[in-house]
């Protein structure tokens, strides 16, 4: 800040910064662009003001666009903390690059200790760098400081199930349903957490992306042992695949009424039934296809080659990490020029457009 009175340059620096997060908040990212823009000129190298901009426009046009305004806020003060941070960010989200962010972040929590979302922060980079045991110190850190950081138990519930810490790491991962935004529905029953489910009826139920339900209805035939009546919900596109998992009486639609007795996400399942603490083995394959289908099938990959693999490049576009898992199109092609093995893609929705590179 310039002075006791928060002016520099006849800038109030406080109240258009207010203004601005007030501007943000009702979705007016130009008019708030425009106000610092404004600021800008009569104080060029207010950090803090530059800092705003970073987020007004990363908002606005993109994490590109953010850069230099950070760069030139960390010019004039290279110890800006929230400048640091915003940085480490977008090196760290969306450009895949933890190594530059952890140091940053590292900076970070030594100009702000207190600050739990750059511990936070840090532990994120830590375990994208697969130092699992410094992440979950990171976390621990966090939560020292803010005991309900959302972000913060969800990061240590990752990293602690990267280390097998089953018990630990699926408790933390229940604060994903404190997340703004977390879908959560007004069951009329009460979740089951473990109790004896003999004779009840028990709605397991899809919450996530697809790859999510795939893997963990391998645990309903753990709740049917248990003498449960496993009815399974999922996105309709999904009951075909998963009406052959074991252990399911009935595999159903997306708002198709059933009757049921308790209910519980597919997700919290390995907490519910103890995974890793010794209980819970799953047989494996867990799927199978349908007959009709794999004589459906035979007959359209029917080919010479002795090797035929069917590839998937691309997630959710949607999925805040998107960018870490799924390769694209192009860095898989000098694969497919093998002379003995033939490829089929069978990739859906937005990654489909890389074939058109």
């Amino acid at each position: 800040m310039g002075g006791d009175s928060g002016r520099r340059n006849g800038v109030n620096e406080h109240t258009i910064l207010v203004h601005v997060q007030d501007l943000l908040r009702d979705g007016r990212v130009d008019e708030a662009r425009d106000c610092l823009l404004r600021a800008l000129a009569r104080a060029p190298l207010d950090g803090a003001l530059c800092n705003a901009m970073a987020l007004v426009v990363k908002r606005r046009t993109g994490p590109a666009a953010a850069v230099p305004w950070l760069r030139r806020a960390l010019l004039v003060n290279p110890d800006d903390a929230m400048a640091l941070n915003n940085l480490a960010n977008i090196l760290l989200f969306e450009e895949n690059d933890p190594a530059t962010a952890a140091a940053l972040l590292q900076r970070v929590t030594e100009l702000a200790p207190t600050y739990a979302t750059g511990h936070n922060n840090l532990a994120f980079a830590l375990y994208g760098l697969g130092r699992l045991e410094d992440s979950v110190a990171a976390c621990d850190r966090a939560l020292a400081i803010e005991p309900d950081h959302v972000e913060a138990h969800i990061n240590r519930a990752h990293a602690n199930l990267a280390l097998g810490r089953y018990a630990e790491g699926w408790t933390d991962y229940e604060w994903r349903w404190r997340r703004p935004g977390a879908e959560t529905r007004a069951w009329p029953v009460p979740a089951w957490e473990g109790e004896d489910p003999a004779g009840r009826t028990i709605l397991l139920h899809a919450e996530q992306g697809y790859g999510d339900a795939i893997q963990f209805i391998r645990f309903a035939p753990l709740v049917a042992a248990r003498g449960a009546r496993v009815v399974v919900e999922v996105p309709a596109s999904l009951v075909g695949v998963l009406r052959t998992a074991p252990g399911c009486e009935r595999v159903v639609a997306s708002g198709v009424d059933e009757p049921f007795d308790l209910h519980c996400p597919l997700l919290s399942l390995p907490r519910v039934l103890g995974i890793g603490t010794g209980e819970g083995r799953v047989a494996v394959p867990y799927l199978r296809p349908e007959p009709a289908l794999v004589r459906d099938w035979a007959e359209k990959l029917a080919c010479a080659e002795p090797v035929r693999i069917g590839i998937i490049w691309a997630g959710n576009a949607e999925f805040p990490s998107d960018r870490q898992r799924s390769p694209r199109l192009e860095p898989l092609a000098p694969l497919l020029t093998s002379p003995r093995m033939r490829f089929f893609g069978l990739q859906m929705g937005d990654g489909r457009r890389d074939l058109d590179g």
